[in-house]
């Protein structure tokens, strides 16, 4: 199946910690794909990492846009690409008339996402909530700073009810502590 979005064995470290190792994912066009994980585990980061934000530049890997390798791209340079990050509050964007604003206000979040998809988005939702993560096409548990499995959202959904929420993890590399269950 062709991507949109694939990182491939992304790695990032800062401060010596590393915080992402061997991540790799795959999200197609049109696409809701959800990575489900707890706080610490590196989500927030990876959406640093693949929006090219000062200092998550990838100490190993790639991430690559509709075939094109944009590791080293700016934020602005993917951008112009058609990557953007939006915040589970809404936020005010240029180019949006209040009208339009207040009608995406009216809307459940998965609604508004539901309809980018349905217009040609590809969507990346980056939760910790499985209610959220489970109405997407495709889910991956992320858990310290790697993609342990991606598959069905409401298979992911339980791992990660099963697994995920009391694991000791963190954001400890999964090498350093063992999965338990």
């Amino acid at each position: 199946m062709i991507s949109v979005l694939d990182l491939v064995g992304v790695g990032l470290s800062i401060g010596g910690k590393p915080i992402l190792h061997d991540l790799n994912l795959h999200v197609v066009p049109g696409e809701i794909h959800a990575i489900l994980g707890m706080n610490g585990t590196g989500k927030s980061t990876l959406a640093s990492v693949i929006m090219g934000l000062s200092g998550f530049a990838p100490t190993s890997g790639s991430v690559v846009f509709q075939g094109e390798d944009i590791t080293s791209l700016s934020i602005s340079g993917r951008a112009k690409r058609g990557i953007t990050l939006a915040w589970q509050e809404p936020a005010r964007f240029e180019g949006l008339t209040v009208k339009e604003y207040l009608e995406l206000g009216k809307q459940r979040i998965l609604d508004a996402v539901r309809i980018l998809a349905r217009n040609g988005a590809s969507v990346l939702l980056i939760t910790h909530q499985n209610e959220i993560a489970v109405s997407a096409d495709r889910a991956s548990s992320l858990c310290g700073g790697t993609i342990l499995r991606t598959g069905e959202p409401l298979a992911i959904g339980s791992f990660f009810r099963d697994h995920c929420l009391e694991c000791p993890h963190g954001s400890a590399p999964i090498g350093k502590v063992p999965l338990h269950g």
